[in-house]
Formats: structure tokens, sequence, C-alpha cells
């Protein structure tokens, strides 16, 4: 009955297809992985995550050498008033012909 003729059970090219299927598996595991830990570092890499930067103006989030243009934001949003403006110009560096002399006028 279990003879050299006998054909029941799994044979070799069965355990071939499993190897195969294991292996694709595994495969597609390890990309999925690799994609998430790819998608994190670039989302952990920004200056802010996009759900928080969203909601900071873009002033706000202006290069350090932009900081003169936010204090004449935050003036004319009426967020400062004209002597702390002053203030921070001068501390910033800022002549009285780069300011215009005064601050912006506020509409």
């Amino acid at each position: 009955m279990y003879g050299p003729g006998y054909r029941g059970g799994w044979g070799a090219h069965h355990a071939v297809g499993f190897a195969i299927v294991h292996l694709v598996v595994f495969v597609l595991i390890v990309a999925l992985i690799l994609l998430v830990l790819f998608a994190l570092w670039r989302w952990l890499g920004r200056r802010y995550p996009p759900a928080v930067a969203a909601t900071i103006p873009a002033a706000a989030m202006a290069a350090p050498s932009d900081a003169l243009a936010v204090v004449r934001m935050r003036y004319a949003h009426g967020e400062i008033d004209r002597d702390e403006f002053v203030r921070m110009s001068n501390d910033l560096g800022a002549s009285s012909t780069s300011t215009g002399g005064s601050p912006p006028a506020v509409a």
C-alpha cells in the first residue's frame, strides 16, 4: 500500500510551493515594515508635523532671518503695541531706515 507507486500525501513539489509562498509573504511583511518606518522617519523629520503645521501661521514658521517680518506682522495684527514693536525691532538689529523710521500703519 505504501510502496514505490504510492501517490498519497504531500510530494516534494508541494514543499517547494509552500516555501515560495512563505518567502513571498516574508518579503511583503518586510517591505511593509520598511515602508512604515520610512513614512515615520519622514513625518518626524519635518520641522512641524503636518497636523501642527496646518494650525501655525506661515510667519511663525519663518526662518530666524525673517524674525523682523514676524514682528511686523504681529504689530500689524495688533498683537503688540508700538513701543514693543520698536523695542523688538531694535533687538533684532533693525535700523530706523530698514523699519521705515516708524512701525507700519495699522488700518
